[in-house]
């Protein structure tokens, strides 16, 4: 399923308007959204799957978004939210089913299948211990896991994650991304993602957008961002790569950060 995005403009406020971002996502790619707080990356995400109205073109396999029902958009998009609130009372398993509802037949039921897809999204998201715990009983982070978990099971061809490992410690945010691209892998699914660690984003997509102040910036393959001075400019930060053993893609660290920066004779 290929995702293309024309000249999309999405106005939010007299004070804001989302403009100038045109991006194709082709089927299986990997896409980091990166820019400051502030600079339109949720704003695009609710365009996507339409929760926000806006001018320009959203394809799906070169139909618009907009004609498709809404149990095909979600057949075809699942968005994951920064944050969400409420469904403390569910257990696990009962918000994990809440994915399933795109697939449920015309009286609502839950079949054998659907059951299968849940027992798969909570292995999945290794959350699948907590199935009986009510959501109120979790952690920031275990939160995260088993939202994950529903988006999974919704089955959706294009996730799109805002900043999926918030929350996480560092062990966690690990094996978060190591359980989500053998899914990617396996499934053959497409990943939009906002994260604002400039060193996941090399390491986790294979091509980047840039907003800036509410516009389209730039795009590319992810390793231009660690090419001259603009990745720095865009957060006000003086970033410098840095090539490590045994590493395919360079790290980006700050100037005064850098390996061996303040060594010398005291």
């Amino acid at each position: 399923m290929i995702l293309r995005v024309e000249q999309l403009e999405v106005p939010v406020s007299p004070d804001f308007v989302l403009h100038d971002v045109d991006f194709s996502l082709p089927a299986g790619t990997r896409l980091a959204l990166i820019g400051p707080n502030g600079s339109g990356k949720s704003t695009l995400f609710k365009a996507l799957v339409l929760a926000l109205p806006g001018r320009g073109r959203i394809l799906l396999d070169g139909s618009p978004l907009s004609e498709l029902s809404a149990r095909a958009r979600a057949r075809a998009l699942c968005l994951l939210p920064q944050q969400e609130e409420g469904g403390a009372a569910f257990s696990v398993e009962e918000y994990v089913r809440l994915g399933r509802y795109p697939h449920l037949g015309w009286l609502g039921s839950f079949s054998a299948l659907d059951q299968e897809r849940v027992d798969w999204a909570l292995e999945q998201a290794g959350c699948r211990a907590w199935r009986a715990r009510r959501l109120g009983e979790l952690s920031g982070g275990e939160r995260q896991l088993v939202r994950l978990a529903a988006a999974l099971a919704q089955e959706s061809r294009i996730l799109l994650l805002d900043e999926p490992a918030a929350f996480l410690d560092p062990g966690q945010r690990r094996r978060l991304w190591e359980r989500l691209e053998h899914v990617l892998a396996g499934e053959g699914l497409s990943l939009v993602f906002v994260s604002h660690d400039v060193n996941e984003v090399l390491r986790r997509a294979d091509r980047y957008l840039a907003l800036q102040g509410g516009a389209g910036l730039r795009s590319g393959p992810v390793a231009e961002l660690a090419e001259g001075d603009w990745l720095g400019d865009l957060y006000g930060l003086p970033l410098q790569a840095h090539r490590l053993p045994g590493q395919a893609r360079p790290w980006l660290l700050e100037r005064d950060a850098a390996p061996g920066a303040g060594s010398g004779s005291a």
